[in-house]
C-alpha cells in the first residue's frame, strides 16, 4: 500500500479527511493524491425547450465549480506545505465527474473519503458508495474528527465474508505496523466461514501479533456492538467488509454497513 486519493469536491470535510489521509500516507510512507472532479453542467441543469442547458447557467454553474476547484486547491496545498509533504503530494483536476470517481481511482491502493453524517447535505453516502464498488479498491471512510492516531490499535469485525477477506488482505500493510491487532467476531452475525480465531492464527503466520474476541450481540445489532467494543478497546481504526447483505437491503431495512458508516467515531478501512 503507497498511493491514497482524496476526492475534494466537499470542502465542508475536506480538513478533516486531508487530517486522516496524511497519518495514513505518513504510516505506510506512501503518496497522496488529491484529485478535483469537474462536473459537466447539461448534466445537472435545468434545460431550454431544445433540451440544451441554459448558457446563463451554465456559465454560473462552471464559474462556481472552477471556484470550489480553486479554493480546494489553495487548502491542499497550504496542508501539504504545513505537513511537510513535499513531492510526494500531488493535486490532479478530472473532467470526468464524479460519477466517475471509480474508474480514475482503480490505479490506487486506497480512497480517502468523509463518512455520511445524519441530518447534513455531505458527506455523500453516493460518493462513498462510487468509491466502493466501483474502483475495486479499499476506501478509508472518516469520521468529522480525526482520531490523534491512525493504525496503532486496529480492530477487525469479523463476519465470516469475502468481503471481509478481502479488506483484511488489502490492510496487510497497515496490520504489519500496527501495535494492537484484535479479530472481533459478534455471535449470530456471521456468515459461513473460518472464525475469528482462525483469521488471527494466519494473521499470527504472517508476523502480525493478533488476538481474537467473541461477544454477544445482546439487544443491538452487530454495528452497534463493534462500535462499541472498538469504544472499549481504544481502537483508532476499524476493518470491515462492505455490504456482505447487499446495499439495497442494507438501505431498506437496515444493517451493520450502513449503522457503521453514519455512526462510527474512528476511522473505517473498507473493501467489498
Amino acid at each position: 500500500m503507497k498511493s491514497i486519493l482524496v476526492p475534494t469536491n466537499d470542502l465542508d470535510t475536506l480538513d478533516s479527511v486531508l487530517t486522516a489521509a496524511e497519518r495514513l500516507r505518513a504510516r505506510i510512507d506512501g503518496w497522496l493524491e488529491a484529485a478535483h472532479f469537474h462536473t459537466d453542467p447539461s448534466a445537472i441543469m435545468a434545460t431550454d425547450d431544445s433540451g440544451a442547458a441554459l448558457p446563463a447557467l451554465v456559465e454560473r454553474f462552471e464559474r462556481e465549480d472552477d471556484r470550489r476547484a480553486a479554493e480546494a486547491r489553495r487548502r491542499f496545498d497550504a496542508f501539504a506545505a504545513a505537513a511537510g509533504i513535499g513531492d510526494r503530494a500531488v493535486w490532479s483536476e478530472s473532467e470526468t465527474g464524479l460519477d466517475n470517481l471509480g474508474n480514475h481511482a482503480r490505479v490506487y491502493d486506497v480512497v480517502v473519503v468523509g463518512r455520511p453524517v445524519k441530518g447534513s447535505s455531505g458527506p455523500s453516502l453516493g460518493t462513498l458508495e462510487t468509491a466502493l464498488f466501483d474502483s475495486g479498491q479499499a476506501i478509508l471512510a472518516v469520521p468529522p474528527e480525526v482520531p490523534a492516531e491512525l493504525g496503532r490499535n486496529i480492530l477487525i469485525a469479523w463476519n465470516g465474508s469475502s468481503e471481509t477477506a478481502r479488506t483484511i488482505r488489502g490492510a496487510l500493510d497497515l496490520l504489519r505496523l500496527a501495535d494492537q491487532v484484535t479479530v472481533l467476531t459478534v455471535t449470530g452475525m456471521t456468515v459461513p466461514g473460518p472464525t475469528g480465531e482462525a483469521v488471527a492464527r494466519q494473521l499470527r503466520r504472517e508476523g502480525i501479533e493478533a488476538g481474537s474476541l467473541v461477544v454477544e450481540a445482546g439487544l443491538g445489532e452487530s454495528g452497534h456492538k463493534t462500535l462499541e467494543v472498538a469504544a472499549e478497546r481504544g481502537a483508532d481504526l476499524l476493518l470491515k467488509g462492505g455490504y456482505t447483505r447487499g446495499r439495497l437491503r442494507q438501505a431498506l431495512f437496515g444493517g451493520p454497513t450502513n449503522y457503521i458508516l453514519f455512526n462510527a467515531e474512528l476511522p473505517v478501512f473498507m473493501a467489498h
